[in-house]
């Protein structure tokens, strides 16, 4: 079973954020390679630049945590509100799509 994210909803979030859908000429998908191109850039041109991590962290279980599935996903990001905010949101879109992934593997019934 895959639960491919549509590029739509992707865009959605990027847009929402205030950032551009494309970076250099290429259309960005998923907002991870925007941001991580960000990260890169800044610690490039200033080396101390401070960079901040958004974590992310979702499970599915049954039986009281007998048989459980948890994801984690962990993101750099420049330390601006509308960085984190984007990392988020696409974070737990991600985590949300591996956690039902996972859980469909083991038999569990996916989270809304």
């Amino acid at each position: 079973m895959s639960s491919r994210i549509e590029p739509a909803i992707w865009q959605k979030i990027i847009k929402q954020n205030g950032f551009d859908q494309t970076s250099q000429g290429v259309l960005i998908e998923e907002p991870f390679q925007l941001l991580a191109s960000r990260v890169q850039q800044a610690v490039a041109s200033q080396p101390a630049y401070p960079v901040g991590r958004v974590n992310v962290g979702l499970n599915n279980g049954v039986d009281y945590g007998n048989t459980k599935v948890w994801v984690s996903i962990s993101v750099p990001v420049l330390p601006m509100e509308s960085d984190i905010s984007l990392a988020g949101e696409a974070a737990f879109i991600k985590v949300r799509q591996m956690v039902n992934e996972a859980s469909a593997a083991m038999g569990l019934d996916p989270l809304p």
